[in-house]
């Protein structure tokens, strides 16, 4: 039968433990799938996973050690097989619903384009911190994109040929790769949704890329706001665009600190 969505799974300095539980998590959905494993790791361990595996839906790709996570998102857009998409990250856990729910709000809402879920953040032991929400509807979604990322990149499900519309992913070897590609579609008319439900388990650790280039990270999301949102912004999100200009002021520890204290209520431990 052929896989009714393809999950792109990039991997590059994972810790293969987490790689393990992540690909397995995926293996237990409830749909029938693909799993494209975007290998740009520097370890055996990767590729030792998944011949243990031996599932005939897992692909594994083999790239570059130097590519860039947009160039292995663009390389599996190219050669997935489904129209729909989902991505996932290498050191999360996916609940054996999620993709089988995604895939029926998509069913019964032809209208849908983009459509994450919320998160449960986790810290580097598996101990959940707490649950992660975002805007739902549409309407909020794109009301909220002036002011922050309004998806969670690794809950996301999405049409293949939308994404492919516009370009596919773009600010190669930047982060924030994720929050350029949703403003492009939201530009061009394309429908989002979140479902409230959190569907993933968030592992928030010291060697994620969030934390490793926290400064980049901010500095790519002011660029983004600059480019495609200058003109939407209003009192508030013009606030939040200048508080984030100062903390990139801050050593990174503190910054890190400030943004968990802010997203998640609490510090988790990494």
């Amino acid at each position: 039968m052929a896989a009714e969505v393809c999950v792109l799974l990039p991997v590059k300095q994972t810790p293969s433990d987490w790689f393990r539980m992540a690909l397995e998590s995926l293996l237990r959905q409830t749909v029938e799938l693909e799993i494209l494993v975007l290998d740009a790791s520097e370890s055996d361990a990767i590729s030792q996973s998944v011949y243990d595996f031996a599932d005939a839906r897992i692909r594994q790709i083999t790239m570059p050690k130097s590519v860039s996570l947009t160039e292995q998102l663009n390389h599996g857009l190219q050669i997935c097989r489904s129209e729909f998409v989902a991505r996932a990250d290498a050191d999360d856990l996916n609940e054996p619903q999620r993709l089988s729910r995604q895939l029926e709000t998509f069913r019964n809402d032809g209208d849908l384009d983009v459509l994450g879920t919320g998160l449960t953040i986790i810290d580097s032991n598996g101990n959940v911190v707490g649950p992660r929400r975002y805007p739902e509807t549409h309407d909020a979604i794109a009301a909220t994109t002036p002011y922050y990322n309004p998806l969670a990149h690794p809950t996301v499900m999405f049409r293949r040929s939308a994404v492919l519309s516009v370009g596919g992913y773009g600010f190669s070897g930047r982060p924030c790769q994720d929050y350029d590609l949703w403003s492009r579609l939201l530009l061009a008319g394309y429908r989002f949704a979140n479902l409230s439900s959190c569907e993933v388990r968030y592992r928030l650790h010291s060697s994620s890329v969030k934390s490793r280039h926290v400064h980049e990270s901010l500095q790519c999301t002011l660029a983004i706001k600059k480019m495609y949102w200058r003109r939407e912004m209003t009192m508030g999100a013009k606030c939040r665009y200048w508080i984030e200009r100062l903390l990139t002021g801050l050593p990174a520890d503190q910054v890190i600190w400030l943004q968990q204290r802010w997203q998640y209520g609490q510090c988790p431990k990494v």
